[in-house]
């Protein structure tokens, strides 16, 4: 579909895992990110592997791969869903950080409404101008 990205590095994972700070929500697994900081080298290369194998066969292995939904009070009432991932795809998702978004800058197009400055609410905003314009171009050709 299109370039591999680039072998993510030791040092790569290990800046990712110090990126989350101390008092950070822990995943469903308990596990702290900065606990992966005390593997050798060679453990986080196998990790890495994984990493990666999930990037290509586009999903996580079984054990890893699930997501739990939380329900938290809501200070005036009600419930928000929370959404629990294992640390190793919180990581991942530090390690990748960077590719994603030199991804998006080389593809930001003023239709995608994903990324900086951009909202839901402007979407829907500029979807309805822009229905309303058609529609009065259209209603003024009959």
């Amino acid at each position: 579909m299109c370039d591999p990205m680039p072998a993510p590095s030791v040092a790569a994972f290990r800046c990712a895992c110090m990126s989350f700070p101390i008092g950070v929500g822990l995943g469903w697994d308990k596990a702290h990110p900065k606990a992966f900081l005390r593997l050798s080298a060679p453990a986080i290369r196998a990790l890495l592997r994984i990493m990666v194998i999930a990037e290509l066969l586009g999903e996580w292995p079984q054990c890893i791969g699930c997501l739990f939904v939380v329900l938290l009070p809501k200070p005036d009432g009600g419930t928000r869903p929370i959404g629990l991932l294992p640390t190793i795809v919180r990581v991942w998702s530090r390690v990748r950080l960077a590719v994603a978004q030199q991804w998006q800058r080389a593809h930001e197009s003023p239709c995608f409404y994903a990324g900086p400055m951009m909202s839901s609410t402007r979407a829907v905003w500029v979807q309805a101008a822009l229905c309303r314009l058609y529609t009065s171009d259209a209603a003024d050709e009959k």
